[in-house]
């Protein structure tokens, strides 16, 4: 039996990790894609990315971000 619902065990991975990052993520993957605005892109990485941001802003913590999208 199919289900109509996409298998989503990475994207749970990303968000907990970035939700429970410390210091700084690092983020390689040549099919990266995400979306604040849910349409079409129907993932949570980049409102999770923006969520962590503004959280070590509003704690006055060092946070660093890189994004690595390879090209081939």
């Amino acid at each position: 039996m199919q289900s109509d619902k996409p298998e989503n065990s990475i994207q749970s991975a990303y968000l907990s990790l970035i939700d429970g990052a410390k210091h700084f993520i690092y983020i390689e993957n040549q099919f990266f894609i995400s979306d604040t605005a849910g349409s079409p892109v129907q993932n949570m990485i980049g409102s999770i990315l923006v969520e962590r941001i503004s959280r070590a802003a509003k704690e006055n913590q060092k946070f660093r971000v890189i994004i690595m999208m390879p090209l081939l």
